[in-house]
Formats: C-alpha cells, sequence, structure tokens
C-alpha cells in the first residue's frame, strides 16, 4: 500500500495545530507571551516535525528528535528560564493537544454519519474554532475573582533586591490615575527596604470590598522578576502602592502578567 503525502499540507496542518494549542497554553499562563512569540514558535514545531519524514534514522531517533523539537518550539514560544522549568509549559501543551484531539476525533466520528460529504472539509477547521473560543471564554469568566499562588517574585531597584512570595490578585482594579498603568501592592514592612517615604509618589485612590476607601502612595519599581508555573516574566518601571494593612505576600495586578503588547492600560501615556 502506499500513501502520498503533500509536504505542505502536513506543515500547514502541524502550525495551524501548534499555533492553536500555544494560543490555549497563553491563555492558560496569562498572555505572558505575544503574538509574534507564538507564530515563530509555531513555526520552529512544525518545520521540526515534518522535516523529520525526510530523516534516515531509526524509528526511536524520530521520536526523540520530535520530542526536542516540541521543547524548542515552547522555549521559542514562552519566556521559560531553563529546560528544567519547562515542564509545566510542555504539560499543558500536551494536555490541551490531548484534549483537542480527542474532542476532533470524537467530533469527525459523528460527523461521518450526520454531515453530508461536501461539508465535512469543512467541519474540522469549524469546530476547531469553536472549541477553541468556547474554552476562552470559560478561561476568562474563571479568572475574574479569585487568587492564583506564585512562587516567588524578584523586586529590584538600583542595588536593593528582595526575594518575595507573591499571589495574582484578580480582584486588583487599581490603576495609576495619570498614566494608566496597573498597580501592584505590598506590605509597608518590606516596602521600607525600598522607599522611605521621601521619595517622589503617586497617589492612588481605592475601595476595598467592604466599601472603606481610602488612598495609597505607589512607587516607582525599576524591575520586577514574576517566577510562575516555570515562566519567568521580567517587568520594568511599573508601580507598587504600599498597603494601609499588613499583607503576608505581595500582591501582584493580573495586567502585569500580559504581554506589553497585549496590555490593557487604561491611558497610552509613558510611566513618568
Amino acid at each position: 500500500m502506499r500513501y502520498v503525502v503533500y509536504l505542505d499540507v502536513l506543515f500547514l496542518e502541524c502550525f495551524l495545530w501548534n499555533l492553536c494549542v500555544l494560543e490555549m497554553v497563553n491563555e492558560a499562563f496569562w498572555k505572558s507571551s505575544g503574538q509574534l512569540r507564538l507564530f515563530f514558535g509555531a513555526l520552529a514545531g512544525a518545520s521540526g516535525m515534518t522535516g523529520l519524514i525526510f530523516l534516515p534514522i531509526p524509528l526511536w531517533g524520530k521520536y526523540l528528535l520530535e520530542v526536542l523539537a516540541v521543547f524548542g518550539m515552547l522555549f521559542l514560544a514562552f519566556p521559560v528560564g531553563n529546560i528544567w522549568k519547562c515542564g509545566t509549559v510542555l504539560e499543558r501543551f500536551w494536555m490541551y493537544s490531548i484534549i483537542l484531539g480527542s474532542v476532533l476525533w470524537l467530533a469527525g466520528k459523528a460527523a461521518s454519519v450526520w454531515i453530508p460529504g461536501g461539508w465535512k472539509v469543512l467541519f474540522y477547521p469549524c469546530l476547531g474554532t469553536a472549541v477553541y473560543f468556547l474554552w476562552k471564554i470559560r478561561r476568562k469568566k474563571m479568572s475574574v475573582y479569585g487568587e492564583e499562588k506564585c512562587e516567588s517574585v524578584v523586586l529590584i531597584q538600583g542595588e536593593k533586591v528582595l526575594r518575595m512570595e507573591a499571589l495574582v490578585d484578580t480582584g486588583n482594579s487599581l490603576y495609576e490615575p495619570i498614566s494608566g498603568r496597573p498597580v501592584c501592592v505590598m506590605d509597608s514592612g518590606p516596602a521600607s527596604k525600598f522607599w522611605s517615604g521621601d521619595e517622589p509618589c503617586r497617589i492612588v485612590p481605592y475601595q476595598s470590598v467592604g466599601a472603606e476607601r481610602g488612598i495609597m502612595r505607589a512607587y516607582r519599581l525599576m524591575e520586577l522578576q514574576i517566577e510562575m508555573e516555570g515562566l519567568r516574566l521580567i517587568r520594568k518601571d511599573i508601580y507598587v502602592a504600599i498597603s494601609p494593612k499588613p499583607l503576608s505576600c505581595f500582591l501582584i495586578h493580573p495586567q502585569i502578567l500580559v504581554n506589553e503588547e497585549q496590555a490593557d492600560h487604561r491611558k497610552g501615556e509613558k510611566v513618568l
């Protein structure tokens, strides 16, 4: 039995599949990667997987190279610090691939019975798109309230460095009024190691869940390094407000995690 494999079609299918799953992983990681990185990651993954067909090596070697191609794709698509921290991203990628593949396979079996032959060619792209957007809407609803644990954050202000435990506070809606940039919150104790109170600051109004209102002083932090689920994100020139109440950890604004090109700043001004 002979099979005809069209390399361009195979490459396109691998590329679209990788891009779709990488988008889903990026949603799960708070859009920490930009669209350009995802594009080149999917492109590299598709190139590696289709190129394996023509290599004259044993089957086990092709499996090994395929795994390496997946790791290379993830390193290009996401800000992964090292190979040991890539496990969580790889787990999400394989999990979403299996789920999406299972859904499409089961739906394809049903389509072969219920859908006329002329429409089957459009069935898989339409169903895959529908599954992706339904999953995206569900993720957005789940992240409206609540907190998500981070491994740690590193605050850098010149030569001063401090490592803290952190939470992503999805209920945080604080924005600096002039620049419109999101504001993180930290306890006054650790904050005293960076700011004495005489430095220039911004005033950020707030209202808590219990209807308590007030203002907080917000200072500019030179660099914030976030380590979360295997990813290492670096954000520069962000605002950090000093909480009037004691806090057990650093509270990260969700928009801080979003890649800069996708961030939702309330105003278009630069940090002053």
